[in-house]
């Protein structure tokens, strides 16, 4: 295919666009048979970015989708909270999934969740809040100038 042709389907040549610009998502649309956003946002906000690639429509049909990913607990949730949290898999509760009944965070002490933090995340102040977070602090070269937390 001749070059010309590939930097065509990416050209922003459609109304609020910038046809002198190569736009992979723009490209992504034009070759690709579904497009999403990686959530509700995400789909609401590509659908107003994009929605001069299909100007017939109204920017409710623009047709990209939403789906929400959802988070691998094994990974994300630290082990100890997981035990706290697990159950029997054949559990009718509506709040056990996989054998971790999320309802029982609820029950979780702030104590508990703390010391879980602190021992993956040594030095953070404060600890990471909440059930899932990151297994190391951030360092101040990993922050972003101009961010909230730089």
């Amino acid at each position: 295919m001749p070059l010309d042709r590939v930097l065509a389907l990416g050209a922003e040549d459609y109304v609020g666009g910038d046809p002198s610009k190569f736009n992979m998502a723009v490209m992504g649309f034009r070759l690709g048979q579904r497009a999403n956003g990686v959530s509700l946002l995400h789909g609401a906000v590509s659908r107003e970015m994009f929605q001069g690639l299909w100007p017939a429509f109204d920017t409710s049909e623009v047709p990209i989708t939403s789906i929400t990913n959802g988070v691998h607990h094994l990974t994300w949730v630290h082990r100890d909270l997981l035990e706290l949290l697990e159950r029997p898999t054949g559990s009718l509760s509506e709040t056990v999934v996989d054998g971790f009944d999320w309802a029982a965070l609820e029950h979780v002490d702030a104590k508990t969740i703390w010391e879980l933090t602190a021992q993956d995340a040594p030095g953070a102040d404060p600890p990471w809040p909440g059930p899932g977070w990151p297994r190391a602090a951030p360092t101040a070269g990993c922050r972003r100038s101009g961010s909230a937390t730089s």
